[in-house]
């Protein structure tokens, strides 16, 4: 895989920076919102938890080039993120996950967030699969998966014993997506 992606990602409505430092009041936020944690961790998260994952976060961007962006409108206007890394799930495969704010659902902007991650990680990164595992509940994730062009692969149970589903696309199918 090569080893850098964009640090910024634009698209019709958003523009999405690599996350930093300065993201952290944002991360913890989301990471301390039920709505969100409900169908992310299975629980809300301490800040010490969100600095951790925060610094995950910077961590993989220095060793491997890609991970987190922070979405927002062209006018600043905080949307949600999306972020690619190792699957621990599908071992050898980029993941996609993404989060909106609550209040932002059902615009669109999760779709539009992995779509742009796609792009990265077949464009810049060079993937051959990208995978995406959602709680089997969340119908809102599986439709995002869905309009990306992902299709199920396996159901299977989560380490928290959530029945879950994995969803995939490969290079081949992406390519004949956006050509």
């Amino acid at each position: 895989m090569c080893a850098a992606a964009r640090q910024q990602i634009e698209t019709p409505r958003l523009i999405g920076h690599r996350v930093t430092e300065d993201d952290f009041e944002y991360l913890a936020k989301t990471d301390s919102d039920w709505r969100i944690q409900e169908h992310v961790y299975g629980k809300v998260q301490t800040r010490e938890e969100s600095r951790l994952h925060l610094e995950r976060c910077l961590r993989r961007w220095d060793q491997s080039g890609y991970g987190l962006w922070i979405f927002t409108t062209k006018h600043a206007e905080t949307i949600g993120h999306a972020d690619l890394f190792p699957s621990p799930e599908s071992p050898g495969n980029l993941e996609i996950g993404w989060v909106v704010l609550p209040e932002l659902w059902n615009n669109g902007y999760a779709t539009e967030m992995a779509i742009a991650c796609l792009g990265v990680a077949f464009d810049d990164l060079q993937a051959s699969r990208v995978v995406a595992n959602a709680q089997a509940r969340n119908t809102g994730s599986r439709h995002v998966m869905d309009k990306c062009g992902m299709t199920p692969e396996s159901e299977y149970i989560y380490r928290d014993g959530s029945p879950s589903v994995r969803y995939s696309i490969d290079r081949k199918t992406w390519t004949a997506r956006t050509r």
